[in-house]
């Protein structure tokens, strides 16, 4: 089936899609935009329990949304919820984040409109995630230590700072204290210019993104920061380990050695991941992992592709 990711949709996902009425939104969701039908989840409800396929973006990698059918005075309505949705009105979290539809082309076509659906390999892909790219960011930075400065001076020494600076004093208020105050901003300055020459090692020169979802799947993809934003550089896929990025096996190795022999965090999620949050240093890689994964919140271990050399 186009619809089945290869290693990974099982058969028993492909039966259930084959003898359901959801069967043709996600002909149509694969043919438009080339979504992949990963697995088949049992959500319970006010009222009772309902089947929804989990499908994921083109190359198997993000799980981008989920579908299912209910049936309204014997008519079938076809249901598409995302997280990359968000209507204004709805009383839960749900309402706003589900499209539905008795006809499936006009289902197909607000999907459209709204552009609920992300393009493979758009930046639209990672926007539920940049936060905990942002998150890795102050992360790096805490490291560094606080560079930020305070107001040293009040109001009439500063007023007597300017005299003197711009000449219509010879006195300055108090020499002593004024040195004092600017080596502790030198060093301030110093410690915020290292901060940012890591932040530009680790992100703006590209990083490998190791995420784990609810199904205990490993995404791997390559990400680059764009001044407040996030590109993907490569596609993220889903593996199983890492037999396909052997450049990643060893340092996910070393890192899961590590949580071992510290005895803390020895649950791992994909056989690799961790609930840890924090950077380790030796090992130049940061985790953001406070909950356990769900379809669509991962969780995480970045590797700046300067630790790897490539």
């Amino acid at each position: 089936m186009k619809y089945a990711i290869e290693g990974f949709t099982k058969q028993s996902t492909i039966d259930y899609i084959e003898s359901s009425p959801v069967k043709k939104l996600v002909y149509e969701l694969n043919y438009k935009y080339g979504l992949k039908a990963l697995t088949v989840i049992t959500i319970d409800t006010r009222t009772d329990k309902r089947n929804e396929v989990v499908l994921t973006d083109p190359m198997g990698g993000f799980a981008v949304g989920r579908v299912w059918t209910t049936v309204d005075d014997k008519d079938i309505v076809y249901h598409y919820r995302s997280p990359y949705a968000s209507k204004d009105r709805g009383r839960t979290n749900e309402d706003r984040e589900t499209y539905y539809g008795k006809k499936l082309s006009s289902l197909m076509s607000v999907l459209k409109t709204n552009e609920v659906i992300p393009t493979k390999d758009s930046s639209q892909l990672l926007i539920i995630h940049n936060r905990i790219f942002t998150n890795a960011n102050y992360s790096l930075q805490e490291v560094h230590g606080r560079h930020r400065k305070d107001i040293e001076l009040n109001v009439d020494e500063q007023h007597s700072l300017l005299r003197y600076a711009l000449g219509e004093t010879t006195n300055l208020f108090d020499e002593n204290k004024c040195k004092k105050i600017l080596d502790k901003y030198n060093t301030l300055d110093k410690i915020k210019q290292e901060s940012d020459e890591d932040i530009d090692r680790f992100f703006n020169k590209g990083f490998y993104a190791i995420g784990v979802d609810m199904f205990n799947h490993l995404i791997v993809g390559k990400v680059v920061k764009n001044k407040s934003s996030y590109e993907i550089v490569e596609s993220f896929e889903r593996v199983m380990d890492f037999s396909k990025h052997e450049h990643l096996q060893a340092i996910m190795t070393m890192q899961k050695v590590y949580h071992e022999q510290q005895g803390k965090y020895t649950k791992f999620y994909g056989n690799y991941i961790p609930l840890y949050s924090g950077y380790l240093k030796d090992l130049d890689i940061i985790q953001l992992n406070n909950r356990e994964p769900h379809i669509h919140d991962l969780a995480w271990t970045l590797i700046p592709c300067t630790a790897l050399s490539v």
